[in-house]
């Protein structure tokens, strides 16, 4: 390997890519590879910098869709989002209304 590659290292034996805490905080995780890189893995980890590079400089491209239309990812995305759009907090109705109307009456037959 003749130019060193960013946030790959050698620790114990093995190859680990490395990433920054702030590369952390954008989802990238630590890998361990074996103790010899192979062509993949090197690709692998110099596309996770190319992402990195990306992300850094703000040059983000439109993300396409993750799962194909009619998968059950895609469905499972669906249900989510409907989840989402069903349970939002503004379309809920504030709770202590109800309960200051609720107050502790001996001869409410309710209570």
């Amino acid at each position: 390997m003749p130019d060193k590659i960013r946030y790959l290292v050698k620790m114990r034996g093995r190859w680990r890519y490395r990433p920054s805490d702030d590369m952390r905080a954008h989802g990238f995780q630590f890998i361990t590879f074996g103790a010899e890189l192979s062509k993949l893995e090197r690709d692998k980890v110099l596309a996770l910098n190319d992402e990195w590079d990306r992300i850094r400089k703000g040059v983000l491209e439109e993300a396409g869709p993750s799962h194909l239309v009619g998968s059950v990812g895609e469905a499972y995305l669906r249900v989510l989002a409907l989840r989402r759009k069903e349970h939002h907090v503004e379309d809920q109705p504030a709770l202590a209304p109800m309960i200051e109307s609720r107050k502790c009456n001996k001869g409410d037959p309710d209570w």
